[in-house]
């Protein structure tokens, strides 16, 4: 399941081909609340919360994530990286 997560997440641009799958697994020991907590821009920041959500759809719809999952936070996080960068510019 890992890899085949890996070569969806390379072909849509999320990760590089530097990221080792090894990576991926450590980064699914998430929970909601560590989530919210971590990401205090969620639901004061109006942009970034509306760009969460469009991210959101394009996670449960087109990779078929389940939203309560460890998984989900994470690929939530990678796509929004990008965002939250320009944001402290």
């Amino acid at each position: 399941m890992i890899n085949e997560l890996h070569q969806k997440l390379l072909k849509l641009g999320v990760v590089n081909s530097q990221v080792q799958l090894g990576d991926l697994q450590r980064l699914l020991n998430v929970t909601p609340e560590k989530w919210i907590k971590k990401n205090k821009w969620f639901c004061v920041n109006r942009k970034l919360t509306m760009k969460a959500f469009k991210v959101h759809e394009l996670i449960v719809s087109k990779l078929k994530v389940n939203s309560e999952s460890k998984l989900y936070f994470l690929l939530v996080d990678l796509f929004m990286e990008k965002y939250l960068k320009k944001n402290k510019k």
